[in-house]
């Protein structure tokens, strides 16, 4: 079974914090690093850096800086690979590590970029400031103690006991940054599922550090401190992905506990904006809007009865859309995926009021927030934001359309058709616009295929409670919750079960989903692999019965079974990057 490697966990192996002790002022180093590198490997390392920035809103010109160096100076500093130095806001990176990553072939990325993550969650988390005043309180503790046994201790034996509390203390955010760095790694598009333990391995062996060593952890107690972390960190990448899948299949409400569940000990742009996205879907299937809006996924719902009561409600999951959206944006005021769905909240608010003064106001915000999105999007040149530019011409001329400006509405589709990848929902938009009996090309059918993964249909998966169970959580509501997970050779399961108060199954979600860049010899029934482009999923599958924006592409949804779906995740150029076959029941 493959399981969640723990090399990249170990980031306090990389970066310790390195700091001399300086009771008048932060922790600091004084780096000067050994001639900075300025060829290939500068350009791939640097990659992987600015594409971890910018999943925490961050620019390449923002700090911190970055340098990849031949060596650090001190001997102490050569025990490590990859540090970050407060006072100058700059991450390093050594030679040295990148050679070791090298020899992990297609994986070496995905290795460098979980290191790269560790510093930076260091910088986000003000790991510096944090260290500085505990260390401070540490040393004033430590005075007291020596007062009490009435010695009276030198400087220098001072200065031994703060640094053995540093060094204590440190091991907490080096832990808070081998878990966020993971997760902002795995936000960003890298695999942690790619390399094995044996990294660490390597990496010793690369710097030098002997297997055990009187002055510095053990590679044993080194692997096993990674082994609390990798626990934690599958449990938040579980929950995130559980969330997202929810949505697809509209299963709102345990969605939203999933993404609560992350939110208790990591606050990102990403899952404020899906909980905005889950109510905006909530308010979208029960009004069924005209127009289909171009709200983006980045990867309490119950109604009562029509009436005055559930337009209060339908108005409530509205509001709590926008608070959402609004505290995604207050994360990253540069994310434009929160601004366009910001924006469909309001229109979406502005064709639902019936007062015309507060639906001309709530038509203004809405085009703000398209255009501030499309400022955003344009700002990039990697085409990381190509879809959400489309999406924000979409949603301009969703409200012309809705104001009656049939021509400016026709405009703006006409422009995001243009926008690289074609924008199908400004296709859809344009068709419903031009079509007085709204004949909207979409495919309502089912398909009844029989699609398998590793020889395994959704339907034919055994789990075991005493091995596969990830989570059981308290009841709520009468009902309880469990998480399984369970990994084969290309893909893995996750699995939503649903319990009454006597323990029987009411209910249940599940989700077998491709690992990344598997094999081109896998493929679906019809012969779909990774790589596979948008049109050749549609020449095969025809039109989906769905389709969710995902900011760095899309999900096409298709109907396999009465409750069963077949999902491709498509990236921003409309290549295949996985599927996913799910089954539904309750």
């Amino acid at each position: 079974m493959k399981t969640l490697p723990i090399a990249f966990l170990l980031f306090s192996l990389f970066s310790c914090f390195a700091f001399n002790i300086n009771p008048d002022s932060r922790p600091t180093v004084n780096l000067s690093p050994k001639e900075p590198i300025e060829d290939h490997r500068k350009e791939v390392v640097n990659t992987v850096f600015n594409k971890l920035k910018k999943s925490l809103g961050l620019t390449s010109s923002d700090k911190p800086n970055f340098e990849f160096v031949k060596a650090f100076p001190s001997p102490h500093e050569r025990l490590k690979g990859a540090m970050i130095d407060y006072k100058n806001n700059t991450v390093y990176f050594k030679l040295s590590t990148y050679n070791a990553c090298r020899k992990f072939g297609k994986d070496s990325t995905n290795i460098i970029a979980f290191l790269l993550g560790h510093e930076l969650a260091h910088y986000v988390n003000n790991h510096s400031v944090k260290n500085h005043y505990t260390i401070e309180f540490k040393k004033d503790l430590s005075d007291v103690t020596f007062k009490k046994i009435k010695t009276n201790p030198s400087d220098e034996a001072k200065k031994v006991v703060i640094e053995a509390l540093a060094n204590s203390l440190s091991t907490e955010t080096e832990r808070e940054a081998d878990l966020d760095g993971g997760f902002i790694a795995y936000l960003s598009g890298y695999d942690p599922y790619a390399f094995g333990p044996s990294f660490l391995d390597t990496l010793f062996n690369t710097l030098g550090i002997a297997p055990t060593s009187d002055n510095y952890p053990s590679l044993a107690q080194r692997k096993a401190i990674t082994t609390e972390v990798e626990k934690k960190l599958i449990e938040r990448i579980n929950y995130f992905e559980t969330a997202n899948l929810l949505i697809a299949v509209q299963d709102y409400d345990n969605a939203l506990f999933y993404y609560r569940e992350v939110l208790r000990d990591f606050q990102s742009r990403e899952i404020y904006n899906n909980i905005g996205v889950l109510y905006l879907l909530s308010f979208i299937e029960k009004e069924s809007p005209d127009f289909i809006y171009p709200i983006e996924l980045d990867l309490n719902s119950r109604l009562g009865t029509r009436g005055d009561e559930e337009r209060d409600a339908l108005r409530r999951l509205l509001e709590m859309a926008i608070e959402n959206f609004e505290a995604a944006i207050a994360k990253d005021p540069d994310y434009p995926i929160a601004h366009i769905n910001k924006g469909c909240a309001h229109a979406l608010l502005a064709t639902f009021d019936k007062n015309p003064l507060i639906k001309k106001e709530q038509f203004a915000i809405a085009k703000a927030a398209a255009l501030s999105s499309l400022v955003i999007a344009d700002r990039d040149n990697t085409g990381r934001w190509d879809n959400t530019r489309a999406d924000a011409m979409t949603l301009q001329g969703i409200i012309e359309a809705e104001n009656g400006n049939k021509t400016e509405a026709l405009s703006f589709f006409n422009q995001a058709i243009q926008l690289p990848p074609d924008s199908s929902l400004a296709a859809i938009n344009k068709t419903i616009l031009l079509t007085d009996e709204n004949n909207i090309p979409r495919n309502i059918s089912i398909l009844e295929i029989k699609e398998e993964i590793d020889g395994i249909g959704i339907t034919g998966i055994n789990l075991d409670p005493e091995k596969d169970l990830f989570r059981k959580f308290p009841k709520e509501n009468g009902k309880s919750k469990e998480l399984y997970y369970q990994e084969s050779k290309h893909a893995r399961l996750l699995l939503n079960n649903i319990l009454d108060q006597r323990g029987n199954q009411v209910g249940f979600s599940s989700f077998y989903i491709t690992h990344l860049d598997i094999p081109t010899s896998i493929v679906t029934s019809k012969g779909i692999k990774i790589g596979d482009n948008r049109q050749a999923i549609l020449d095969k599958y025809s039109l989906p019965n769905r389709e969710i924006g995902l900011g760095d592409g899309s999900w096409l949804i298709y109907r396999i079974r009465k409750k069963s779906n077949l999902i491709f995740q498509l990236d921003t150029k409309g290549v295949l990057k996985r599927w996913c076959i799910t089954n539904r029941e309750g």
